[in-house]
């Protein structure tokens, strides 16, 4: 009160004074009210994927956290946006480098700078496949890989890896026939429409894209591979028809169950790990599972999952601080955990390996006790280039048989070149 202000002026004033913080704040949980208290929730990131442990990883991530909050939605191509639908703040998937793809995504380098990401931690050459005009967009989560089961206890067999020349000499030596035909067969590169495959990969065929999104490889590579997967079958398996007598007469049964009769009918089955993986304990139990390696190369698959953040996200923050997370060794140890904690039927980080050297070395085989020796070496692994972003398909409806077919000489005499086949296929398909 100034001294020319009346008690009663002053009194009328504090009383006016309550009256608009009264009507001030009324107003503000009116204004709430119709919000539905917008600024009172945390801030929400949504997330296509489909990867299923992923979002099992969220409701974790969400648990913890009061401030924002993932949104899960499940995509069975989440790399495809619709036209019309709006995007979403983070895509998880594989198949998310491709040409066609990768410009989505916004850098993710700062990850290594602010948030104690440390490049060295990585697999070498694993982040390369995620890098877009020189910046990381694209961060590896997890990777699958092939190999080969093998009954425990043999102890003919090298113990974590094994070369195509050893695997040849093993194979030739454990085949045994009488009249009828043979009667265990140490492998056959016919077997599985996968088994041709793997050889001409080893074999630097070198599936990729080039700048214009076009698939490439090594053609004289892949003429090797399939004389070589062809001259096995000639040379230490009696021949195409005797081949494909023993397939006709055992192959009917899986791998696994071929590998468990006494004595095994066979001695390796191609797999992956993550398959080996899922194999009931029953089945596992009795097998081993070691890398299948060529001029010190073990192959990973192409469906490496990436996690990307989009460019037109509006909670980038947000969406950083999930990836982040889920990237982190103490992350990643905790996963793990909870994974068993609550017999979630799934394997690793992601259905796979981890991207991170260190929780595969040190982590996985204490859940894992099948990996107990059996971690391939870090030096060893070797990660596919970019592909086109239809490769899945392309690879399953043309490559793998045209491999398939030429490996195991049943070519048609009218077959066609890859590249001609490759070309009518895309001929074929209403969406290219």
């Amino acid at each position: 009160m100034t001294m020319n202000q009346s008690p009663r002026l002053a009194n009328a004033s504090h009383v006016l004074h309550v009256k608009y913080m009264i009507t001030l704040c009324s107003l503000c949980i009116f204004i709430m009210h119709l919000s539905g208290c917008a600024f009172l929730q945390p801030d929400v990131a949504t997330v296509w994927t489909n990867i299923p442990e992923i979002t099992a990883y969220a409701e974790i991530y969400n648990a913890q956290e009061e401030t924002v909050r993932i949104n899960m939605v499940y995509r069975e191509h989440p790399g495809h946006i619709p036209e019309n639908t709006p995007p979403p703040d983070i895509i998880i998937g594989p198949h998310l480098n491709s040409l066609s793809r990768i410009p989505m995504f916004m850098s993710l380098s700062g990850l290594f700078k602010e948030d104690g990401l440390r490049k060295e931690s990585f697999y070498d050459g694993v982040l390369s496949l995620g890098e877009y005009e020189e910046n990381i967009v694209l961060l590896p989560i997890s990777f699958n890989i092939e190999g080969l089961m093998i009954k425990k206890g043999d102890s003919g067999i090298p113990s974590t890896l094994i070369s195509l020349e050893q695997m040849r000499a093993l194979s030739a030596e454990y085949n045994t026939q009488q009249r009828s035909g043979f009667q265990t067969m140490g492998f056959s590169p016919a077997w599985t429409p996968g088994a041709g495959m793997l050889i001409a990969r080893l074999m630097n065929v070198d599936f990729r894209e080039n700048a214009i999104g076009t698939l490439l490889w090594n053609e004289e590579a892949l003429t090797q591979s399939i004389e070589y997967a062809s001259s096995w079958i000639t040379d230490s398996n009696g021949g195409f028809i005797k081949d494909q007598e023993f397939i006709q007469k055992y192959l009917y049964d899986p791998g696994h169950k071929l590998l468990n009769t006494q004595p095994p009918r066979i001695r390796f089955y191609p797999t992956t790990l993550r398959t080996f993986a899922r194999l009931p304990s029953q089945d596992r139990d009795p097998l081993d599972i070691l890398w299948l390696q060529h001029e010190e190369k073990i192959e990973a698959l192409e469906d490496i999952v990436y996690a990307g953040i989009l460019r037109q996200s509006r909670v980038k923050p947000v969406a950083r601080e999930f990836i982040s997370w889920l990237a982190s060794e103490q992350t990643q140890k905790m996963l793990l955990e909870s994974t068993r904690f609550k017999r979630i039927r799934t394997f690793g980080i992601a259905n796979g390996l981890s991207t991170l050297i260190s929780i595969n070395e040190n982590t996985f085989p204490r859940f894992y006790p099948f990996l107990v020796g059996r971690i391939p070496p870090a030096k060893y692994i070797h990660f596919p280039k970019a592909l086109p972003v239809e490769w899945p398909r392309l690879a399953e409806d043309v490559i793998r048989p045209w491999i398939q077919t030429r490996v195991s000489r049943e070519t048609p005499p009218d077959a066609a070149p890859l590249s001609e086949e490759i070309r009518k296929w895309y001929l074929q398909q209403p969406d290219f």
